[in-house]
């Protein structure tokens, strides 16, 4: 069953006290949630083994329902591909009224009190407030009253990581292997935006890659030069491939990475992670915003939707095309872990057998080209599937060793 819900002001504006608490968004899938326990037999389903599913955004509200004593029991496995609540741009904000105001100003809103912000909002066309949305919201803390009695969220994830206190589910959670160059398209093949990231590159970096939702402005500095040098060297003007690992560990993989540690750390398991490398004949690369030049980006942000689902855009294949066998491949594994609760659980036809993400084995399933064939009728390798350790090792290293909020052991 798919569950649609709004990722804007809608869904997660917030005054801070009872007259908006917010997380309507996060509230409105527990409600299908509960729908689906109340009702999944009659559609011949099993209410102990519902399986919840989200790419992106969706990826992370997989993970934040891990989190919300509302959702306890509502799921009994988790797939996240492609993102984690421990993004810095969906880490709880500080001061949620203050959104809510800003919001509140842009639409001609008073912003004097929560209930007369509230009721302008809610007394406008929706189309007016989406013309002047504001970008990057995210779910928020509540405090639980007697007109709030069921809060979503009132601690934040990386807080309840820390103590244990989430919901321990099987997981399989994973991202592609340029994941990131899907957001920084533009950036990476337009010569005249790498020039100018080039000239202003101590400006524009940590804007492009949100230092300040991470760190205090006094440590921007010092952290951009550190990123700076480790991913460009002494280049005045970065490599495509540069950027794209970049965009990729900022944007997707280290928060992936973080969530898998974090909860190994606090003893969740089985997490079962992969890593998406295999490039067929379709790519949400292609329909990217594509500067001057054009180039392969690689395996993009939702590259491993395609072998997932039916999607408009890219659903005819050639007889006997290699990415069919990727697909048979990807739907097995995904739907022997929404059945089984392990993508390859024993009898089954897999011949490598998926182990468990742990902190000491760093586990992760490897789907990508068989560079030991070579191309076939339509130049691309078959997929090959094999257990690999510690993804991206370095660079993960090397964002870890930053003095990130998201890694602080005392979150606040």
């Amino acid at each position: 069953m798919k569950c649609f819900f709004n990722a804007y002001s809608a869904g997660f504006l917030s005054t801070g006290d009872d007259v908006a608490p917010g997380n309507y968004a996060m509230k409105d899938q527990v409600a299908a949630l509960r729908w689906v326990r109340d009702n999944i037999e009659q559609f011949g389903g099993d209410a102990e083994r519902v399986t919840i599913q989200g790419q992106s955004a969706g990826s992370k509200s997989v993970h934040f329902h891990m989190f919300s004593p509302s959702s306890r029991g509502l799921f009994h496995r988790a797939i996240s591909q492609s993102g984690s609540a421990f993004m810095p741009w969906v880490l709880p904000p500080a001061d949620p009224l203050a959104k809510a105001k800003e919001q509140a100003e842009v639409v001609g809103c008073p912003a004097t009190n929560s209930a007369a912000l509230v009721r302008c909002l809610r007394g406008m066309e929706a189309k007016d407030i989406v013309k002047k949305e504001l970008e990057l919201w995210q779910p928020v803390l509540e405090s639980k009253s007697a007109s709030n009695p069921e809060p979503f969220l009132t601690l934040a994830p990386l807080q309840l990581v820390q103590t244990g206190e989430f919901y321990k589910v099987p997981w399989l959670m994973g991202s592609t292997s340029e994941d990131g160059a899907f957001f920084g398209a533009r950036n990476i093949t337009d010569h005249s935006e790498v020039e100018q990231f080039s000239e202003h590159m101590d400006v524009q970096g940590p804007e492009d890659f949100f230092l300040k939702l991470s760190l205090n402005e006094s440590l921007i500095p010092e952290t951009w030069q550190r990123i700076r040098s480790f991913y460009f060297g002494k280049k005045e003007i970065p490599d495509p491939s540069d950027l794209i690992k970049l965009y990729t560990d900022r944007y997707v993989v280290h928060a992936v990475h973080k969530a898998a540690i974090l909860h190994s750390e606090a003893g969740h398991e089985p997490i079962y992670r992969y890593n998406f490398a295999y490039r067929g004949l379709y790519s949400f690369g292609d329909l990217a915003e594509i500067g001057s030049t054009h180039m392969n980006l690689g395996v993009v942000h939702m590259d491993d939707l395609i072998y997932l689902i039916p999607l408009p855009v890219f659903n005819v294949w050639p007889a006997g095309h290699p990415d069919k066998r990727v697909i048979d491949t990807m739907v097995t594994l995904f739907t022997n872990f929404a059945t089984y609760g392990n993508p390859t659980p024993s009898g089954g036809k897999s011949e490598v057998k998926w182990l468990p993400f742990s902190v000491n084995n760093r586990s992760y399933m490897n789907i990508a080209h068989d560079m030991s064939q070579t191309p076939g009728f339509y130049g691309i390798r078959p997929v090959r599937l094999s257990m690999e350790h510690d993804l991206y090792k370095d660079r993960m290293e090397f964002w870890d060793s930053l003095p990130l909020k998201e890694n602080a052991d005392d979150f606040e």
